[in-house]
């Protein structure tokens, strides 16, 4: 995803990195803390809930298997039940003599034999609240009454399976009620004499007992459907089904998907019929989440209250020692560094044990420096003391010496090092830093005596630009050291300042014998035995580095019997 599209975004990330910039270190290690073990604490939250859930969830389907096996009892002892009754009928011998009776019999005996015969059948549907019983004979000669029924008033269909099923098992027969009657199941089994049917007992149980021996209290949408394995046909449960439910099913039959619920099996065992549970997942959910929600929000808040407990006290110990050497930064540090006293036990070798090492070694480094500071202060303030007496004592020389010359040269003098050494500021003019040279070449010649001559030119435009003051001494004094006194003082040095390309280009030219490339080196390096070793090239170099950085530069061209040319490019300031 490219964020840049997204100004609103990238707005958002911009605050939240310049709000965790302004905050504290410890508010820091405090957050990233908690991100660190929010992380894993989620995971494991998740895997752990997810577990309960499924644990959880499993339970309620237990609890609704349980309920859906207790009612699959009940409509099997129903079934017992009945299958013992029509078992009763079969064994009972008066039942089985009377059905194998011819009709050559007096009134009364036939009068005598009905009554037998409703008061056992009456007696066994008074046992079980229910007028359900018929016996179809195949004898002919049987008079018919509320029990007993011609065979030729049975189905055809049925009658035919019946003489083909296998004795004694039970035959079931299911009415559904699509004609408009009620729904009903039939059970049937067949009479035998001498290996041969003489009748049907038939008794029907309305569907009706069947619901009644459903006892769950159905969630919305939920219902129990019945399958048999011989219609192959379905009886819904859970008010009026409508035709969402009869899809469900369908869909269920054909595919064995049951999407948005929880199917559940409970086998009748009997007559392999079957009870089928749909359980709505929404209303699994519904009780999941009034188990779970007050453990989500205890648990969460538990959670939450450790994990600041954790994250603070690992900022803590992980800052602690931080914020120590921050404490000790915060003390009157001028005092540590002016009496040169650091806390020198230091214990562990943590990496804050190494930081609080190296900070009382640059406390020390300080100290020094800051003594050193005070040695230079003290200097610069004899320094400001010398000058005075230099200048007096000068003037006395001049007050004393009637020589002309000499006076001159003692007027130069006093010019050069009140220039120098008494106005305080670090750049002046070029053109007073040009007269300063033209002093000290004047002193020269006259000191040792020299034939040399200069010549010191510059555009008038110039002469206004400001450099550090006595740069170019070092520079001047080279040339005559190297250029002027090899020659026995003579020779001529000349001096010129100009402007070019927005630099200012001063150059030092003297016509003495030159330098190899070695005694080139040594000058630029500050190394070998010359003269300027400590205060000459060099330090014209680094003072030019420290003010100007590397926009100056500073080059020398020389060799044996060409003489020195130093060419110094500054910018204009």
């Amino acid at each position: 995803m490219d964020w840049s599209k997204k100004p609103g975004m990238v707005i958002t990330m911009k605050k939240l990195s310049s709000l965790f910039h302004n905050i504290s270190f410890r508010q820091r290690v405090v957050l990233i803390t908690c991100l660190s073990l929010f992380v894993p604490t989620l995971i494991l939250g998740a895997s752990l809930l997810h577990n309960l859930r499924l644990g959880k969830t499993n339970e309620i389907i237990a609890q609704n298997q349980a309920a859906l096996s207790n009612n699959a009892e009940k409509i099997r002892e129903l079934y017992v039940k009945n299958i013992d009754r029509m078992v009763y009928i079969a064994n009972n011998t008066q039942i089985l003599s009377i059905l194998r009776d011819e009709r050559a019999k007096d009134l009364s005996m036939i009068w005598d034999e009905y009554h037998i015969l409703v008061s056992i059948l009456d007696a066994l549907e008074v046992y079980d609240n229910q007028n359900d019983i018929t016996i179809y004979t195949l004898n002919k000669s049987l008079y018919t009454n509320r029990y007993i029924a011609d065979a030729g008033e049975l189905d055809a269909g049925v009658k035919e399976k019946l003489l083909e099923a296998e004795y004694p098992a039970p035959y079931w027969r299911y009415d559904w009620g699509d004609g408009g009657g009620a729904p009903m199941i039939y059970l049937y089994r067949k009479l035998m004499y001498v290996n041969k049917p003489m009748a049907f007992v038939e008794i029907k149980i309305p569907f009706d007992k069947i619901l009644n021996c459903l006892e769950p209290e159905l969630p919305e949408s939920g219902f129990i459907a019945y399958q048999t394995e011989a219609a192959g046909r379905y009886v819904y449960t859970a008010g009026k089904p409508d035709d969402g439910y009869g899809n469900l099913l369908d869909n269920y039959t054909n595919t064995g998907v049951d999407a948005g619920y929880y199917t559940l099996t409970e086998s009748l065992g009997i007559n392999g019929d079957k009870l089928l549970y749909f359980l709505p997942a929404g209303s699994v959910n519904t009780e999941l989440r009034s188990v779970f929600t007050p453990i989500i929000l205890t648990v969460t808040s538990l959670s939450v209250l450790l994990l600041a407990i954790c994250a603070i006290l690992i900022s803590k110990a992980l800052t602690g020692r931080l914020e120590k050497l921050l404490l000790k930064t915060n003390r009157d540090v001028e005092q540590y560094i002016i009496n040169n006293r650091t806390d020198t036990m230091v214990s562990g070798n943590d990496e804050f044990a190494v930081i609080e090492k190296r900070y009382n070694e640059l406390v020390k480094r300080v100290s020094g420096y800051y003594q050193e500071i005070n040695n230079l202060e003290m200097d610069l303030l004899q320094a400001s003391v010398n000058p005075h007496f230099l200048y007096n004592a000068l003037g006395a020389l001049k007050w004393y010496s009637e020589d002309e010359k000499f006076n001159e040269v003692i007027d130069g003098l006093i010019n050069y090092y009140r220039t120098v050494l008494n106005r305080g500021e670090r750049v002046i003019p070029l053109k007073m830093e040009l007269d300063c040279l033209a002093q000290y070449l004047g002193v020269q010649k006259f000191v040792y005596k020299c034939g040399f001559s200069y010549s010191i030119t510059a555009e008038e435009q110039i002469s206004g630009y400001t450099v550090p003051k006595n740069l170019l001494l070092p520079v001047a004094e080279n040339a005559f050291q190297h250029g002027i006194r090899p020659n026995g003082g003579n020779g001529r040095i000349d001096i010129s300042c100009g402007e070019s390309q927005g630099k200012l280009i001063i150059q030092i030219r003297d016509d003495g014998p030159g330098m190899d490339e070695q005694t080139l080196g040594n000058l630029l390096t500050g190394q070998g035995g010359t003269f300027y070793k400590g205060y000459g090239m060099v330090n014209v170099r680094k003072r030019l580095i420290a003010f100007y950085g590397r926009e100056a530069s500073i080059g020398v061209d020389s060799s044996p019997g060409r003489g020195t040319t130093v060419k110094l490019v500054l910018p204009i300031c």
